[in-house]
């Protein structure tokens, strides 16, 4: 691929999917402060692998491997004091929502409190199978995992997931 095709490619990929990204890299669990630099990580990092794209395949699939080895590369350095001090800055730097939206950030903040309960194995093909609707041969594929291994861990994050999220309701309802 020539240079300038290359750049006019990765520019179409980043003006299509940068709001996809930066939702992506959320649901994959990145705080709220560090997510317009994990998507810029996870871009930066898109750039110098476009070598490795086909155009034959669609380029969501693709750029949500990468995310999700950003975002695990990321949690896998960060200690524990580290995550516990970002949720206090996240939790003191939330604005008041009015009354009427209530109920839908408790519920927004259950299905990330669920999915922050799942592997991030688990959690990747959850993300990208149910919530991004990327078929599952495609994330195994992009994953570099055998299909088996990727409907395994879709089931188990599934299971996980709504252990989770029933438990979060149940709370909430005390």
């Amino acid at each position: 691929m020539s240079d300038g095709g290359a750049e006019a490619l990765f520019r179409a990929a980043y003006t299509e999917h940068l709001g996809w990204m930066l939702n992506t890299v959320r649901r994959l669990g990145v705080r709220p402060a560090d997510i317009e630099d994990v998507a810029h990580d996870v871009f930066s990092t898109a750039w110098k692998r476009l070598d490795t794209y086909s155009r034959e395949r669609a380029m969501r699939p693709w750029l949500f491997g990468i995310a999700f080895r950003v975002v695990s590369n990321r949690k896998a350095n960060r200690s524990g004091q580290e995550q516990l001090e970002a949720e206090i800055d996240d939790a003191r730097g939330e604005a008041h929502r009015p009354d009427e939206l209530l109920e839908a950030e408790v519920t927004r903040r259950q299905v990330l409190a669920a999915l922050d309960a799942l592997p991030v194995d688990q959690r990747a093909m959850f993300v990208g199978a149910d919530i991004e609707m990327t078929p599952i041969t495609e994330l195994a594929e992009t994953l570099e995992i055998p299909l088996n291994t990727a409907y395994s861990r879709l089931r188990l994050g599934r299971q996980r997931f709504e252990a989770a999220f029933t438990k979060l309701r149940q709370e909430v309802k005390r």
